[in-house]
């Protein structure tokens, strides 16, 4: 895990953070969807002794979101805003600026598993396409719960390239039963090809499994029932609406043309430019 978990940035990631800040000096404010969390984040920095003032009481939304993400980020800003007293809109900012630096911490730990696996010239590559990506570097700052889940979902696939199962089992479940279910599709079938590879027996795969998946939703739904009010395992809710009642739709929908001629465009348009 040493390899891989390491509290410092290169010089190349650290440019890689001050493009999330441009973007965030770029595009300051937020959308809807980044809405919880930020509220979220707001109330346990300013509203500490008040749990029925916080917004989500009031503004409960479609589904339950996780608090867990919008925690992380409310420690660090709160002893920041603490010790230097700065306005609600600069806070704002920092707590944003703090998330990014997660995105981007996670990711050198990504391109660490990447130097190691497949040599220093592919690393150093991955990081210059990832200069020329938009979508990924704008959004690493955004409250979003896509983001949070975005983090553990790159230091577990660090971990499954580093072939240490036990880590990736703890960050892949932290991933996809606190803040996004829909990343199982992604995890599970990684995890499938080292079982079916035998590189991971069966004890490995269950007993730790277990562990983590207990541990990690008695953590999660104690902490976002206590805040709810009411008992609930967030992200399966969510799992629930969108997918069984198939509800997601309810709060508006593009068609697919829009997605193939309009949306995918942010995607390829700075790599090819940059080739």
């Amino acid at each position: 895990m040493a390899d891989i978990i390491k509290f410092k940035l290169k010089k190349d990631e650290i440019g890689l953070l001050g493009i999330v800040c441009f973007y965030l000096m770029l595009c300051p404010y937020n959308k809807v969807e980044e809405s919880f969390n930020t509220q979220a984040i707001h109330d346990m920095i300013y509203n500490t002794k008040y749990i029925y003032y916080y917004d989500h009481i009031t503004f409960s939304g479609s589904v339950p979101r996780t608090f867990v993400g919008a925690l992380s980020v409310a420690l660090p800003t709160s002893a920041v805003t603490y010790l230097t007293g700065c306005s609600k809109a600069l806070t704002y900012a920092i707590a944003r600026l703090f998330l990014g630096f997660y995105v981007v911490w996670s990711f050198s730990a990504f391109r660490r598993a990447v130097k190691k696996a497949f040599g220093k010239s592919v690393a150093d590559w991955l990081v210059v396409i990832t200069c020329t990506q938009f979508h990924f570097l704008f959004y690493a700052s955004r409250t979003l719960p896509n983001t949070f889940g975005m983090c553990c979902c790159l230091i577990a696939t660090a971990f499954w390239i580093n072939n240490e199962w036990n880590s990736f089992l703890w960050w892949s479940g932290l991933a996809v039963l606190i803040f996004r279910s829909e990343l199982m599709i992604l995890l599970g079938p990684m995890l499938l090809i080292e079982f079916f590879k035998g590189k991971l027996s069966f004890e490995e795969l269950v007993y730790p499994g277990l562990q983590a998946a207990a541990v990690l939703l008695m953590v999660c739904c104690t902490f976002d029932s206590y805040l709810w009010r009411y008992t609930t395992w967030p992200e399966a809710v969510v799992l629930y609406y969108n997918t069984w009642l198939n509800k997601s739709g309810d709060w508006g929908s593009q068609p697919l043309l829009w997605w193939v001629l309009q949306s995918n465009r942010l995607f390829i348009k700075y790599p090819i430019a940059c080739l």
